[in-house]
């Protein structure tokens, strides 16, 4: 067995999909860095260890020790122990253990996930789930703003033609506009162009090719109870999005 120690996204990055060798992946960052838990490299175990701040997407594991901070998304695998905060933000996420004065926080649609049994010096906070709007969407602190008025957000396609996964009519070259196009905020999926705020987020939907694109804030409709993506009515594709240009 060995170990490897991240304290960058740039080198988590860089980790393979796979290890020849039973590998400890043990993330030490500095608590002002997020680290963005991406993948689940084959033969390994993940955790966070100190005050690293980490965020998993997708089917991801991690492990959290001491005091650090995780925020689950998608189907990811967390188990809690010493110190560390846990934030479940996905009813998909499965939470292995509760140990020692670990924290747990759900949201209202987290809440009837099935919890293993917790230390007595652990704690499950249960709270109501935020209501997003466009304003407090657009001060969301990860997202790139290139103007005033408009956002960075990113979209994974089909790389055989940069189409949709959806429907695969819809192909993202150049201004997309879509072709039924309702703004009722009600409505949390179809009507709209899906973009994620994050190219992790989108990875979670769908594996494909990740296009970067600027949207303008006029022509996203936010769900107020999902940030993980919005829908909109026009964007503008940038090109291809890689994490080595992150």
């Amino acid at each position: 067995m060995k170990t490897v120690i991240i304290k960058t996204q740039k080198e988590f990055n860089a980790l393979p999909d796979k290890f020849d060798e039973f590998t400890f992946i043990e993330i030490r960052s500095e608590n002002s860095i997020i680290i963005e838990v991406n993948k689940n490299p084959s033969n390994s175990q993940v955790t966070a260890y100190g005050s690293s701040q980490v965020t998993a997407y997708g089917s991801s594991q991690v492990r959290a020790y001491d005091s650090s901070q995780v925020t689950a998304y998608g189907s990811s695998q967390v188990t809690a122990c010493g110190n560390s905060m846990f934030m479940i933000l996905s009813a998909y996420v499965i939470v292995k253990a509760i140990k020692d004065w670990a924290i747990i926080t759900l949201e209202e649609k987290t809440h009837k996930i099935t919890l293993p049994k917790k230390s007595k010096n652990s704690r499950i906070i249960k709270r109501k789930q935020t209501q997003y709007n466009a304003d407090s969407f657009a001060e969301i602190e990860m997202l790139e703003r290139p103007s005033k008025d408009s956002v960075i957000l990113y979209k994974s396609v089909n790389p055989e033609n940069n189409c949709d996964f959806q429907t695969g009519k819809i192909k993202y070259e150049g201004i997309v506009t879509c072709p039924d196009w309702d703004g009722n905020v009600e409505k949390e999926c179809g009507n709209g162009l899906h973009l994620s705020p994050t190219p992790q987020l989108a990875l979670s939907y769908h594996q494909g090719k990740l296009l970067k694109c600027e949207v303008k804030l006029k022509d996203i409709a936010v769900y107020s109870k999902n940030l993980t993506k919005v829908r909109c009515k026009k964007v503008k594709v940038l090109g291809e999005y890689k994490p080595e240009n992150k």
